[in-house]
């Protein structure tokens, strides 16, 4: 699909009269010179199928991601784009049978079909990748994952083709040789197709940590911490903090109406005890937790990169005077620019030109400038000038850089390199003793999860069929 549109002043000069120039959607940086020989900077707008939506976004943020999604990864932490529709509508139908882990496999075969391209009909996955994800060695156990998350639906609210709220399986289509796979074998898979539409058509979206998935014990704590990465992708202006009830918290998670508190109260710890877990690499943002009374409130920090602890990249006099050139020619307030340290900070966090984030950077601001009702990040382009006026570019760089995909500039993988947050432990709540027949749903099925085993140090040798699963 073609993304771009050509900038000449012939082409422009040519429109058919009553369309206004540069119609349409946000694009390409043009650099036009009037008669008068005067030069200034427009940006030409996307329109039709020229709009950069998922299907024109990289949606991975990953060296490798087979290499870097592996349980025992302390050094890196993969992340996936997830659109905003998924994370606030994405409800589960008849999985009562879904664990923790088996929601952490579906996000990894989301990424796995993210990164083969969300417009093929299949997708494929070796399923050693998967043990390795969750750090297991039992085929039989991730092949019983799949074909539950095979046996479960969703709903989704999209607005595709006069649509609203669509049911759908987790699992569209399986390998029919599942079975008989082995560790090495590819199996086929596919995601049902109004989630691949969704995905191709969205705008906004929140960067998910992969690795932080595979470890939560409680199957209701990935919807919130989806959540919690959507508020974090935030400007602190615009950020949101969870106030919910207890009844509001249940909802979130799904629990029915009738549940018991006694069981309401466990399940909320869990959830607050996998987030306060999350470390390391994985903790990309500060998450503060707090009870009061019959409320919970979690409020997040900043999941943007620290760019003063970056190296910048070294450039040439020659690159350095061309930025410079580049903002003088086209009039701009060089208030709405952050500082060539920080671009050349952001180029060695990407591993690309300095020259490429300052082209990205210089056709958000002018399209905000020109189009102010459009959006850029999350916001819209009056949002966003004000954000940079009242904050100063430097610390709005921050949060585009994480925010902003810049596969149109040529950066593909980004590198996810992150410091280490210190974890800060939930409140601990007394819980009455919970009677397990208050947990079964679905013919005798318990909805609670399988509690994590911890990380093993040696592999003991065991038959699968001996595996309580």
């Amino acid at each position: 699909m073609d993304y771009t549109q050509s900038t000449t002043l012939e082409e422009m000069e040519s429109l058919p009269k009553g369309r206004k120039p540069f119609y349409g959607k946000l694009g390409p940086f043009a650099e036009l010179t009037d008669k008068h020989g005067i030069t200034d900077g427009y940006i030409w707008q996307r329109s039709g199928n020229r709009i950069i939506r998922g299907i024109g976004r990289f949606g991975i943020k990953a060296r490798d991601l087979q290499a870097e999604a592996v349980y025992s990864n302390d050094q890196t932490s993969p992340r996936v784009e997830v659109p905003r529709v998924v994370i606030k509508s994405m409800e589960l139908v008849d999985a009562g049978h879904i664990s923790a882990n088996d929601l952490a496999v579906w996000f990894r075969l989301f990424a796995q079909a993210r990164l083969q391209g969300m417009q093929r009909d299949t997708s494929t996955i070796r399923l050693n990748e998967l043990c390795k994800y969750l750090g297991i060695r039992s085929l039989i156990r991730v092949k019983a994952s799949l074909n539950r998350l095979a046996a479960a639906s969703l709903t989704l609210h999209v607005n595709l083709n006069g649509r609203r709220r669509v049911a759908m399986p987790l699992i569209e289509r399986l390998d029919d040789g599942l079975a008989f796979a082995g560790g090495a074998d590819e199996i086929v898979f596919a995601l049902p197709k109004a989630l691949r539409e969704v995905v191709l058509e969205s705008r906004d979206y929140a960067w998910i940590d992969l690795n932080a998935l595979s470890r939560f014990s409680s199957r209701f704590t990935a919807g919130i911490y989806l959540r919690l990465c959507y508020e974090a992708g935030k400007h602190w202006r615009y950020r949101e903090t969870l106030d919910v009830s207890k009844a509001q918290f249940r909802d979130l998670m799904g629990l029915p109406e009738d549940t018991q508190a006694s069981v309401l109260d466990a399940a909320i710890i869990r959830v607050l005890d996998d987030l306060a877990k999350i470390d390391g690499v994985r903790r990309r943002f500060p998450i503060n937790v707090n009870l009061d009374d019959d409320r919970i409130i979690i409020e997040v920090g900043s999941a943007a990169k620290k760019l003063r602890e970056v190296k910048p990249q070294a450039i040439s006099n020659e690159a350095t005077e061309k930025i410079c050139r580049a903002i003088r020619s086209n009039r701009a307030d060089v208030r709405l620019y952050p500082t060539l340290t920080r671009m050349r900070q952001a180029a060695t966090l990407l591993e690309t030109k300095t020259w490429h984030i300052f082209d990205a950077w210089r056709t958000d601001v002018l399209g905000a400038k020109l189009y102010p009702n459009k959006m850029i990040v999350g916001h819209t382009g009056k949002e966003f000038l004000d954000l940079i006026r009242a904050d100063d570019a430097d610390e709005v760089f921050e949060f585009w850089l994480d925010k902003r995909d810049l596969s149109d500039v040529g950066v593909r993988r980004q590198i996810e390199v992150v410091e280490h947050r210190a974890s800060i432990k939930a409140p601990t709540v007394t819980v009455k003793a919970i009677n397990l027949d208050d947990l079964i749903r679905n013919h005798g099925v318990a909805v609670a999860d399988d509690p994590l085993p911890p990380k093993p140090t040696a592999f003991a040798e065991v038959d699968d069929d001996e595996i309580d699963f």
